[in-house]
């Protein structure tokens, strides 16, 4: 099976698709105009100190299983609860793994009868990404009517999740057709279909998308002086080629990719924004269905996730502003026919795991040490904090504190906890 190389947008990304859209005006600097061409570039560069503190401690003590030469089921030993599987260095660092980094090439041409052809490449950087290709589309708009984008782009699903936190829905595709409608003052609707956007997109690989498409919506409706209501809604689905002929020797190191990555993808968001001059306060809700793999390596059927999002910002000042967010995500996983309950108990399964056909279903309902994504249920809470101080309109310095934490739970009792705190101050300069 390949190994996985597909881009898994985080919060980052969904920071940069707020600013690199195909038909946005984010560019700052005109290089070139004349007989209705024009030339732009807008970047920006956010450098930040950092200290991160994740790990993965186990909640239960559990054991591995895994085949022997004779496709016999043999353990490992036991690891204590307590133990920490996996855990950062906790050392600070300069750099730019936690910001939103990137330059943004724009040209467009002005045609008859308000119409306009645009070009956007767009490079950015992020954590274990470095330097990507983060836009490359063709988009011809209508003044004050709508847009059809082909190519690379960040999608409007993007602007239906308004608190900072976890989204189900999908905001980026790496090759889609979108259609927007802007014809009503405070109003905009979207559409999209994704194609595969790789040549060796084949059945061994179910991380890139084979295929995918979505609606969203939202309208901004002013209620006073200085007050607005905004409310936003999408619903995406994507589609995954499923994973197949995987030999025993390499269950171990696919486990994880089949309990986690899904063959079909279904997410639906809504979104309600009040703003009242300085203060602004946003909440977000949301739910996904998953589809896992059809593999007789995994006894997952389905996962469904209930999402829950608030934010707060006050401008203090016109150049210092603070924030906050809170968000929580609930997964309750469903098993295959013919799955057993999923345990960490080994002896509970020893006398299934001694006899019978080495692909039996039953065999993997036992829950290793090491697999983070076999659960019955994940309980996550994520919460943030930040200030914001402008030196310049272009110029930003800032402080964030960032903290997550996830319980996974197998035969109702705490498994594993992942836990993830970062503390960053940083410098944002816009061009």
């Amino acid at each position: 099976m390949k190994t996985a190389q597909s881009f898994k947008l985080t919060k980052i990304a969904l920071m940069t698709g707020v600013m690199l859209m195909a038909t946005s005006t984010q560019a700052v600097y005109n290089l070139y105009k004349k007989d209705g061409l024009s030339l732009d570039i807008g970047g920006q560069i956010d450098m930040q100190a950092t200290k991160q503190d994740k790990q993965f401690v186990l909640q239960s003590p559990m054991s591995d299983a895994y085949f022997d030469k004779t496709n016999n089921w043999l353990w490992s030993d036991i690891t204590p609860k307590g133990t920490k599987l996996s855990v950062t260095d906790k050392k600070p660092r300069l750099g730019q793994n936690h910001g939103v980094s990137y330059v943004d090439f724009r040209g467009s041409q002005e045609l008859p009868n308000d119409w306009r052809v645009t070009g956007n490449v767009g490079f950015g950087y992020s954590n274990g990404r470095d330097f990507y290709l983060s836009n490359s589309s063709l988009s011809f708009d209508k003044r004050h009517l709508g847009a059809i984008s082909l190519g690379r782009q960040y999608l409007h699903t993007n602007y239906v999740n308004r608190t900072g936190t976890d989204t189900p829905l999908d905001i980026f595709s790496s090759s889609a057709v979108r259609l927007d409608y802007y014809g009503v003052k405070g109003l905009q609707t979207s559409a999209y279909y994704s194609f595969a956007g790789y040549h060796d997109v084949t059945k061994e690989n179910n991380t890139e998308v084979d295929l995918g498409y979505g609606v969203s919506a939202s309208y901004r409706l002013p209620i006073a002086h200085s007050q607005s209501l905004r409310v936003a809604a999408g619903y995406t689905h994507s589609a995954y080629n499923p994973v197949s002929n995987i030999v025993l020797e390499e269950r171990i190191a696919n486990k994880n990719t089949l309990n986690r990555y899904p063959q079909k993808v279904d997410g639906v968001a809504a979104s309600l924004e009040y703003q009242a001059g300085k203060f602004l306060v946003a909440a977000d809700i949301g739910r996904k269905k998953e589809d896992m793999s059809d593999s007789r390596n995994t006894p997952l059927d389905e996962r469904n996730t209930d999402y829950l999002g608030a934010k707060i910002a006050y401008d203090i000042n016109p150049v210092l502003q603070v924030s906050a967010g809170y968000g929580t995500k609930k997964a309750k996983t469903n098993l295959k026919k013919g799955a057993l309950a999923l345990t960490n108990d080994a002896d509970a399964l020893r006398e299934i795991y001694q006899g019978g056909n080495p692909n039996d279903l039953a065999k993997y309902s036992y829950v290793g040490a090491g697999e983070r994504y076999l659960y019955d249920k994940a309980d996550t809470k994520e919460a943030y904090v930040q200030m914001d101080y402008r030196i310049r309109p272009n110029v930003r310095v800032y402080g964030r504190y960032d903290s997550e934490e996830t319980i996974y739970k197998v035969d109702g009792k705490d498994a594993g906890k992942l836990t993830d705190d970062n503390v960053r101050v940083g410098m944002v300069f816009t061009f």
